[in-house]
């Protein structure tokens, strides 16, 4: 295992070293995406009235989701001795659940209209067409692919999959930010490329 590990590491990062680069490039906005969609989904689970305190009931319906957050309040339960909040257990859950969330079918079948609307601030109109909800899951779980690929050493250069890839999740974090002061701070301080697109 460790001699696989040793000889993955040398084929991407010596034979291919532009490989590390690039890589490197997409660490920070991918860190954003996935910090702002954890925030304004809790966000729209404390704000929404049907909620409140019973924000689990949301998403019942999504039985794998809903057993995978129970067992992460079980275990921050057991070693902390308390019942976490929820913005412990999304500061925990993966990204591949959170991404789950917004399937279409989830989203159809569960109280969650809403939430596509709000995390990524379009209209209800739009965000109640399968078209874009199904859009926008293609294009999470397209950044949530480039993210396990650099996080598992694998070559990204190259892979046609990813040509336009940064667009895609700059245009995630225009969405996601909420704010034009957002916005500009993301830009100014990380350098990051963010233009206002039609929508998502």
């Amino acid at each position: 295992m460790i001699k696989w590990c040793f000889t993955s590491i040398v084929n991407i990062f010596v034979i291919n070293p532009e490989n590390i680069s690039k890589s490197n490039d997409f660490y920070v906005p991918i860190y954003i995406f996935e910090t702002l969609l954890r925030d304004r989904i809790v966000e729209y689970l404390e704000i929404d009235d049907r909620f409140g305190a019973n924000w689990l009931e949301a998403i019942k319906n999504n039985e794998y989701l809903f057993n995978k957050i129970n067992e992460i309040i079980s275990k921050i339960t057991v070693k902390t001795n308390s019942k976490p909040n929820i913005h412990d257990v999304f500061a925990t859950i993966s990204l591949g659940d959170i991404i789950n969330i917004f399937t279409p079918d989830n989203i159809s079948k569960s109280k969650l209209s809403g939430m596509l609307s709000h995390v990524f601030k379009i209209k209800s109109s739009q965000a109640g067409h399968k078209t874009m909800q199904t859009d926008i899951y293609k294009k999470m779980t397209a950044v949530l692919k480039l993210r396990n690929d650099i996080f598992h050493f694998k070559p990204i250069v190259g892979n046609i999959n990813y040509s336009h890839i940064d667009k895609t999740i700059n245009n995630f974090i225009y969405h996601l930010a909420h704010s034009k002061e957002m916005v500009e701070y993301l830009r100014a301080q990380f350098k990051i490329n963010i233009h206002q697109p039609p929508i998502i």
